[in-house]
């Protein structure tokens, strides 16, 4: 049986999942965004989709609708109030939808912030490069993925190596980032580099474990 578990965050989230309690927990290695922050983070998601499938929209219909056959002549008032309507239809075109759905997710419905992640996901897997690790003859209690984007995991264990796994952990590594600022530089601890952790009660001596991850 499958279950889900989220938080109402955008944030790359520590995950400590432990399977023999069946119990989840969240940590979060930067104080917690603000809405204006979460605001602007699930917008630029929605966005990009967005945008490009109105481009190609307004592309198709454009080639639809051509006609050289047809003069019309605007005054200079026409004209300039034309390239206002023209302008303000646009905006509201491109940046209205994207906009209002982030704002009502985040400030009003907070429980659709649940899809955030799949949104994520379905949108940023035609632009990022997926990967498997295969781990056969385990020699340790441990196997590690030193460095992912934290935007999805998924594995299968078998043999010995689903019997004996215990806990997966994602963190970010324990590194310190410096930020440069106009006042000067900011050192503050990382959280864009991340591993994940996959724990075993003993170490396996069957079985193989395969994990799928951007």
């Amino acid at each position: 049986m499958k279950k889900q578990i989220y938080e109402q965050s955008v944030q790359n989230a520590r995950i400590d999942l432990d399977l023999l309690t069946k119990r989840v927990k969240f940590e979060y290695p930067t104080k917690k965004y603000s809405k204006f922050q979460e605001w602007v983070e699930v917008a630029a998601v929605l966005f990009v989709p967005y945008i490009i499938i109105v481009g190609i929209g307004y592309f198709l219909y454009f080639l639809l609708t051509l006609d050289y056959s047809v003069t019309i002549e605007y005054t200079t008032k026409t004209i300039i109030l034309k390239e206002i309507l023209d302008m303000i239809i646009t905006v509201a075109v491109f940046f209205g939808p994207p906009t209002c759905l982030s704002f009502i997710m985040v400030c009003w419905k907070r429980k659709l912030l649940r899809y955030f992640p799949k949104l994520n996901y379905l949108f940023a897997k035609p632009f990022r490069n997926s990967y498997v690790a295969r781990f056969e003859n385990i020699k340790t209690k441990m196997v590690e993925i030193p460095l992912f984007r934290n935007l999805i995991l998924n594995y299968k264990a078998t043999g010995q190596c689903g019997e004996y796994l215990k806990s997966i952990k994602i963190t970010e590594h324990p590194f310190m980032q410096i930020v440069t600022k106009r006042s000067g530089f900011v050192v503050r601890p990382n959280a864009y580099l991340w591993k994940c952790v996959f724990y075993f009660q003993k170490v396996p001596k069957t079985g193989r474990l395969d994990v799928y991850f951007i």
